[in-house]
């Protein structure tokens, strides 16, 4: 080691090239690497989600979860099923394997979904199949002030998301809090 380190301090000129050897790499490595600010990510995954109000999370496995959990299982290039079930919604997660076509697999899906509708009471909304997406937000923009109320500010936001919606290449703008104004009525049992 003594050896080599005599060696760099003699050798003042291989020093001076070699930093400047290892500056130029650096540059041409800086210019040629691709870089993404996003970078994109692929998730092989389909999401088939459905719903009918007022049914029980039992109802739901034994009308419409179970029989399509079975057809989805049986697809070829699925890898898992997942089921999340809810009072009165569910939603199935199929994990693909890598380098299936997701858009051939999807249509798939949506076939056995249909062959399924005929199962389902008349009155729910046949479930749907979607390929899931990951996004990542570019800005976060809040709106808050003293001086205008609740209402105005929505009515504010709502004006910035339409303008921020028609620049060009901006895919989607979500606004969160617009919900329209709910009432809650509570009755007491015992005064009925």
């Amino acid at each position: 080691m003594e050896k080599l380190i005599r060696f760099f301090l003699t050798k003042t000129r291989l020093n001076y090239t070699a930093f400047i050897f290892l500056i130029l790499l650096g540059v041409v490595s800086y210019q040629t690497i691709p870089k993404d600010v996003f970078p994109a990510i692929k998730i092989d995954k389909i999401e088939v989600s459905g719903g009918y109000s007022g049914a029980s999370i039992d109802t739901l496995n034994k009308m419409a979860v179970t029989s399509l959990e079975k057809d989805m299982k049986s697809l070829n290039g699925v890898k898992k099923v997942e089921s999340f079930i809810k009072n009165g919604s569910f939603s199935l997660v199929l994990t693909l394997e890598k380098g299936l076509d997701k858009y051939s697999l999807l249509n798939k899906v949506k076939d056995i979904i249909s062959d399924n509708n005929g199962d389902l009471p008349s009155d729910m909304d046949e479930p749907r199949a979607s390929i899931i997406d990951f996004s990542f937000p570019l800005i976060s923009v809040t709106v808050a002030s003293d001086k205008y109320t609740q209402d105005e500010l929505i009515t504010i936001a709502d004006k910035l998301k339409i303008s921020l919606s028609s620049i060009e290449n901006i895919s989607k703008v979500e606004l969160y809090e617009s919900t329209t104004r709910v009432y809650e009525i509570i009755l007491d049992n015992h005064k009925i």
